[in-house]
């Protein structure tokens, strides 16, 4: 009997061991995001949040075109209340939702990689965010110029075909989705005009040159400053009222200021 029980114990053990060696492998973060993509795709509480979060940018936006002295860029240009009026607004995860692509590397156990999303890119066919595009349209009823800043690269895909095709791709989604207005200098894209790695603040500052930035829209600080080294306390005053950040907890710059392991930064309770 108790060398039936051992042979049993065996078996079960040396199928969990199979099992565990054909499951592939993936960090925390990657399942963490199980949760994020539940979150983004499911819940009543993120469409909420969205909603919610462009019926003030659109508010906002209002106010802001009324006061000239209404500046969301830290350094506007000298006479910027004579200029025309801007917003800029990153688009992954603050106005179009990727979370399909999350979803997808998720099911199949593999992680990002520049091809896979690049495929997923080519089908234009990420969701809006709730309230986005009515935002989008709103601001170009006002007379309103939107710039989208965004660290989308442009590839090459064929020897004979466009040099940026990222870019009619991305204009072609948001246009599915019913953004009304949209030409391609309203698009500016990582590789035209960054010169530095993930930075935006050149290109904000191309846009700032010409135009009185009414608002700064994006999922992430980078959208809003140089790097996180460069945020101040002074610019706190911003928040909810120039700058509007919408909640991304599945990628960012906020992971990448973290070393590894991970774990080391969470705060828990202490046992007596």
């Amino acid at each position: 009997m108790k060398n039936f029980f051992k042979l049993i114990s065996y078996v079960l053990t040396l199928n969990l061991l199979v099992a565990c060696s054909n499951h592939p492998k993936t960090d925390n973060i990657q399942n963490n995001n199980m949760n994020s993509a539940l979150w983004y795709q499911n819940s009543i509480e993120f469409k909420a949040h969205s909603l919610q979060t462009f019926r003030l940018a659109s508010q906002l936006l209002e106010l802001s075109l009324k006061d000239k002295n209404w500046s969301a860029s830290i350094t506007p240009s000298q006479n910027f209340q004579k200029m025309a009026p801007a917003i800029i607004v990153d688009t992954d995860e603050t106005i179009l939702d990727n979370t399909a692509y999350d979803a997808q590397r998720i099911l199949t156990h593999t992680v990002y990689d520049h091809d896979s999303w690049d495929k997923w890119l080519a089908l234009s066919d990420a969701q809006a965010l709730p309230g986005a595009i009515e935002f989008l349209n709103r601001a170009g009823q006002l007379g309103v110029k939107v710039f989208y800043v965004t660290n989308r690269r442009c590839k090459q895909r064929q020897k004979d075909g466009p040099a940026c095709p990222q870019r009619e791709e991305h204009i072609e989604n948001l246009k599915k989705l019913g953004v009304s207005s949209l030409e391609a200098d309203q698009m500016l894209l990582f590789d035209e005009h960054a010169k530095i790695v993930h930075s935006k603040e050149d290109r904000r500052q191309l846009i700032s040159r010409d135009y009185r930035v009414l608002l700064i829209v994006g999922d992430d600080l980078g959208d809003f400053v140089k790097d996180r080294a460069d945020y101040k306390a002074e610019y706190q005053k911003y928040w909810g009222e120039k700058w509007i950040m919408l909640a991304n907890p599945k990628y960012g710059s906020w992971l990448r200021a973290l070393k590894p392991p991970y774990e080391q930064h969470l705060k828990p309770f202490k046992l007596e």
